[in-house]
């Protein structure tokens, strides 16, 4: 919904969040905010450690990521991270993973082809963990199969976490 001073996105009768549309897609104050305005992978689990910088997330399924908090958040709280499919990177080989990227090995599960907004789905090779990554546009991977395994990362930094709501 168009408000003054921005976009305002609503639920239930209440502004979430007004901002421009930069604003409410890279810096969402909300959880609802950062599920509703374009394609995530959602985690949910709990602040195995939280130092106000960041935050280690460990999911049901033990796979463990770094993101920056949104808001108070302390080791213990049940967390939810938002990893949006173009901040993660895709390589055949870790080592071309810069730094500080957080590190995974997955294999393609599907590739869905569609032109500039081509993904790949991963399945985190450990945990089973489901991701939706953009397929880079340099044309360097456009020969990638389903079944291979490939490492891909993040920088926590571009990860935001909210303490999930106990209401």
């Amino acid at each position: 919904m168009r408000e003054r001073g921005g976009w305002g996105l609503s639920r239930t009768g209440r502004f979430e969040q007004v901002g421009t549309p930069q604003e409410l897609y890279y810096q969402p104050r909300t959880p609802f905010v950062a599920g509703f305005v374009g394609t995530n992978n959602r985690l949910t689990g709990i602040a195995a450690r939280a130092d106000g910088q960041s935050v280690e997330l460990a999911s049901e399924r033990s796979l463990t990521v770094r993101a920056r908090p949104s808001g108070a958040i302390a080791a213990g709280d049940a967390v939810e991270a938002f990893v949006r499919p173009e901040v993660v990177s895709l390589a055949r080989d870790a080592a071309e993973l810069a730094a500080p990227m957080q590190r995974f090995v997955g294999r393609v599960e599907n590739l869905l082809f569609d032109g500039a907004n081509s993904a790949v789905l991963l399945r985190e090779e450990r945990t089973g963990t489901e991701f939706r990554v953009a397929l880079p546009q340099t044309g360097e991977l456009a020969d990638l199969r389903e079944g291979e395994q490939v490492a891909f990362g993040f920088d926590p930094q571009r990860v935001v976490c909210f303490e999930v709501s106990r209401t």
